[in-house]
């Protein structure tokens, strides 16, 4: 049973009462102390003490009746703030269906969109590899008035608080103190009843329906309503949805500010916002995609119904973006477009198609993107920068460099844009110029781990390993969790051909990022050069299993295959690949040699033709594997010596490759392979 707390009126009786018994009780003491002799005296003080005592009474009465008085204006005056819900009435007839339950809910529901419009969505933070592209959420401003559910009083309430209160006149009415009060503070000039809703639940037929009317100034109304099938047994899986609607109505209703035309939109639009914010809270937990795919059904749905409504174009661009991480383009296309379709010159919207480009390898029509991005917002340091990187993949190095300077100067304090500059003089063969910048960064930034990276990889490039694994092992210490750390290290004792050593680095990276793809099929190719063929097939599996739209891992599982002896199941991956990346020579080259090893000379000669138009854009060693497979023997010994003295690979590693081996037969091959063991020996 509900506890039930004193009023100020109750307490204040009761301490009149207390007293007067107090003194009377006094009183009584004081007449037996001084005896029956003294009475006649006595009699005259407590006359005088009486006079004394009911004047005091009278103007403590006074007192508080005028405070009484006081108290009740103040209250009538009172404006009410927030909005009253009161329990909703049901038809006759449906005792299955609770009113207080259904005012409850709506209350909840309504709740539930004022919070997803008031969450703070913090932007993450791309990684490197993902072109540092941004993220912009935008919310409805929604009226987010204080909700007083009717069913619960409080003693702020003075009218719930008297509600059980009558006052009877005898022989005439009776009348409950609280709705009197009621009365009196609706006609009082001076006071706000606030607002009040009040609902209730109907069926007529087959028809279910909720009606609201929220009363104030004047009276609004909204219903929603469904029809319910003959062969439904209940009606009860209705209401949720019933109040859902309703209160999307209300919450469009009350909000003038709100950019939504129809409740619809904005009823989509923050379901579409609360999926994605649940996806942003769970996306490292699980590879499930259901709260991305609730997102962006409902953000299409919002698209559709209102064509023009604008501010879902942050939320198609976020989860276009993350689409594109899911390697789901189509889906993420179709976003990207349908945010061109509500703004045409939404430059986001052009980014995200260029970033998508870009992680698919098509770096021409990336470029293009980014270009329409920038004409359209030339002072965003993102895009200048994600230009700068599809520059460097189509060889334009310069454009590339003068790109990520406007980043820079654009955006000076950021520590990716600087990294990425880096990397443009490296990739135009300024390698002392590249030491010696990064050397730069790392003066006024030495806890930077970006800097430290570029350096090292710059001085891999260069072929000084050993110094390069001595940095990684320095920045691993500082910061074992960075995956790119364990990454570069493996990719440095790969060099060295320390095939143990870059595993189990490559395993550490895997324990920091399981999903990565690329991590499992780089594992794969030091179980290979660890002539660990089974093993190596098993971790390509996995990657493939990650991500089967990469080429590469199919190529790579099917030289796993090839050394297993499994020359059919080695046909099968390479052609998947092809299917993937039909323009990649290196793929056709690796078929064109399993061809050739089973006897078949006219299939070889097509990939060959095929691979030719590619080839010229690859380096030396790639070349040189061309010409071993499909050219002539001492093309591929040139090639191969230029490609051994640039350091694109080492003598161990070229000994290992299944597609050189056409030119074990030829001492020459030996014999330039002894002469770089040696000087890798001297400078070691």
């Amino acid at each position: 049973m509900r506890e039930k707390k004193l009023s100020g009126l109750t307490i204040f009786l009761a301490v009149i009462v207390v007293t007067t018994a107090l003194v009377a009780l006094a009183l009584g003491v004081v007449a037996w102390v001084i005896g029956i002799e003294n009475m006649a005296t006595f009699e005259r003080f407590t006359s005088a003490f009486s006079s004394i005592m009911f004047s005091l009474l009278m103007i403590v009465v006074v007192l508080f009746v005028i405070i009484l008085l006081v108290g009740l204006g103040g209250w009538l005056s009172n404006k009410d703030e927030g909005i009253k819900i009161r329990p909703f009435e049901v038809a006759n007839g449906e005792d299955k269906y609770n009113g207080e339950a259904i005012s409850h809910l709506f209350t909840a529901e309504l709740l539930k969109i004022w919070r997803i419009h008031n969450v703070e969505y913090v932007d993450d933070h791309r990684s490197i590899e993902s072109k540092n592209t941004t993220r912009i959420l935008t919310s409805e401003k929604l009226v987010h008035p204080r909700l007083v559910p009717a069913t619960a009083p409080t003693t702020e309430n003075l009218t719930s608080s008297l509600a059980d209160v009558v006052v009877s006149v005898p022989g005439v009415a009776s009348v409950s103190l609280g709705a009197l009060l009621a009365v009196l503070k609706v006609l009082w000039p001076l006071g706000d009843t606030g607002q009040v809703i009040t609902g209730s639940l109907q069926k007529y037929g087959s028809m279910i329906s909720l009606v609201v009317c929220l009363e104030h100034h004047e009276v609004r109304a909204w219903d929603v309503r469904r029809r319910i099938r003959t062969y439904d047994q209940v009606a009860d899986e209705h209401i949720p949805g019933l109040v859902r609607d309703l209160s999307f109505k209300i919450a469009h209703g009350l909000s003038s500010e709100a950019s939504s035309k129809t409740w619809q939109g904005l009823k989509y639009h923050t379901e579409a916002l609360d999926a994605y914010h649940e996806y942003t809270l769970t996306n490292t937990l699980t590879t499930n995609t259901e709260a991305l795919d609730r997102a962006c059904k409902n953000c299409i749905k919002a698209a559709n119904v209102e064509p023009g409504y604008e501010i879902l174009l942050g939320l198609l661009y976020n989860i276009g973006i993350a689409y594109t991480d899911k390697r789901l383009y189509i889906v993420a296309e179709k976003l990207f477009r349908q945010a061109i379709a509500i703004k045409s010159d939404y430059p986001n919207a052009f980014f995200g198609l260029g970033y998508m480009c870009g992680v698919q390898n098509h770096h021409d029509e990336a470029l293009e993107y980014f270009d329409m991005a920038i004409k359209l917002d030339p002072k965003n340091a993102d895009f200048w920068c994600n230009r700068c990187a599809a520059l460097m993949e189509l060889g334009k190095h310069e454009d590339a460099l003068n790109s990520c300077q406007k980043a820079i100067e654009l955006d000076p304090t950021n520590a990716v844009f600087r990294y990425v500059k880096g990397t443009a003089l490296m990739e135009l063969g300024n390698y002392k110029g590249t030491l010696e910048y990064y050397e730069k960064m790392i003066v006024p930034d030495p806890t930077n781990v970006m800097f430290w990276y570029g350096k090292a990889v710059a001085l891999m490039v260069r072929g000084n390993y050993e110094d390069a694994l001595e940095y990684y092992e320095i920045m691993i210490d500082r910061d074992p969790t960075n995956v790119m750390l364990w990454y570069g290290k493996a990719v440095a004792l790969m060099a060295r051909g320390n095939y143990k050593g870059a595993r189990e680095s490559y395993e550490m990276a895997i324990k920091l990022e399981p999903e990565n793809a690329d991590f499992w099929n780089n594992k794969g190719v030091a179980l290979m050069m660890s002539d660990n063929h089974d093993a190596a097939r098993e971790s390509y599996v996995m990657a493939i299993k990650l991500d089967p739209t990469i080429a590469v891992l199919w190529h790579n599982k099917g030289l796993a295959l090839r050394a297993l002896g499994r020359h059919e199941d080695a046909l099968k991956s390479y052609e998947k690949a092809i299917e993937l990346d039909p323009e990649d020579p290196t793929i056709r080259t690796s078929l064109a040699a399993l061809y050739r090893n089973l006897g078949r000379k006219t299939e070889c000669a097509e990939q060959c033709e095929l691979a030719r138009q590619y080839i010229k854009n690859k380096n030396e060693y790639n070349r040189a594997w061309f010409e071993a497979v499909c050219g002539s023997a001492d093309e591929a010994l040139n090639l191969l010596r230029a490609a051994l003295e640039k350091k694109q690979a080492n003598p161990d590693w070229t000994r290992r490759d299944l597609d050189l081996d056409i030119l074990h037969d030829d001492p020459r091959f030996w014999a330039l392979l002894d002469e770089f063991d040696e000087d890798d020996a001297g400078s070691s």
